[in-house]
C-alpha cells in the first residue's frame, strides 16, 4: 500500500518538475508604432516608441508574454472658437505606458519561419500636456491622466532572433492598430 502512495506522489511530481524545468525566459526590445482610431484620432494621428517584453515558454506551442513600454504620439494641434472669440490652437503632448500581459500559441514551432496566434490584456497610463502659446495674450498649460483597460488579439511570426507581430488593442472609446518589431536580448 506504501509502494501505491509513493507511485501516486512520484509520478505526478515528476511530471510537475518536467513542466518546470522545461519553461524558458526569453527578453526582447522592440520598437513599436501604433495607429489610434475612434476618439484617439481628434488629438493623435500615431505613436512611436520601446518596449520590453518578457516570452515565458510553457512548453513548445504556448509562452506567456508581459510587455512594458513607454509610446509618444505624434499629436495633432486642435483649433476651436468659443462664441464670437478668435479661434485658439492648443498644442498636446501624449505619452503612455502600456503594461501589458498575455499568451502566445505557436503554430508550427519546429520551423524557422514560426507563426503565432495571441492576445493581451493589461493597462495604459496615459499623460496628456497642452500648451497654448496665448489665449488673450496668456500662456495656458494643462495636464492631465488617466488609465485605461485595454485587450485585443496579436498575430506575429518568429524569424530566429526577431519577432515581427500585429495587434489591435481595443480600449474604451477608442483602438489602436499596432505593428512592433522586436529582436530577442537574452534567453534564459
Amino acid at each position: 500500500m506504501k509502494k501505491a502512495y509513493r507511485f501516486l506522489v512520484v509520478i505526478p511530481g515528476l511530471f510537475l518538475a518536467n513542466f518546470c524545468f522545461a519553461q524558458s525566459l526569453e527578453l526582447q526590445l522592440s520598437a513599436d508604432a501604433l495607429i489610434p482610431s475612434g476618439d484617439f484620432t481628434a488629438s493623435s494621428d500615431r505613436a512611436f516608441g520601446p518596449t520590453l517584453l518578457a516570452v515565458v515558454d510553457l512548453n513548445d506551442n504556448l509562452s506567456l508574454t508581459a510587455n512594458l513600454g513607454y509610446l509618444f504620439f505624434q499629436d495633432v494641434n486642435t483649433t476651436f472658437s468659443v462664441g464670437n472669440n478668435a479661434p485658439v490652437t492648443l498644442k498636446a503632448e501624449t505619452r503612455a505606458i502600456p503594461l501589458l500581459a498575455g499568451f502566445r500559441y505557436y503554430a508550427n514551432p519546429a520551423s524557422e519561419v514560426n507563426l503565432y496566434l495571441g492576445g493581451q490584456a493589461g493597462i495604459y497610463e496615459f499623460a496628456i500636456d497642452t500648451n497654448d502659446p496665448g489665449i488673450a495674450g496668456l500662456t495656458v498649460k494643462a495636464q492631465g491622466q488617466g488609465t485605461e483597460f485595454a485587450y485585443g488579439p496579436v498575430l506575429g511570426v518568429r524569424l530566429a532572433r526577431l519577432d515581427i507581430s500585429a495587434s489591435y488593442m481595443i480600449l474604451d472609446g477608442s483602438n489602436l492598430l499596432g505593428f512592433r518589431a522586436g529582436i530577442s536580448l537574452l534567453k534564459f
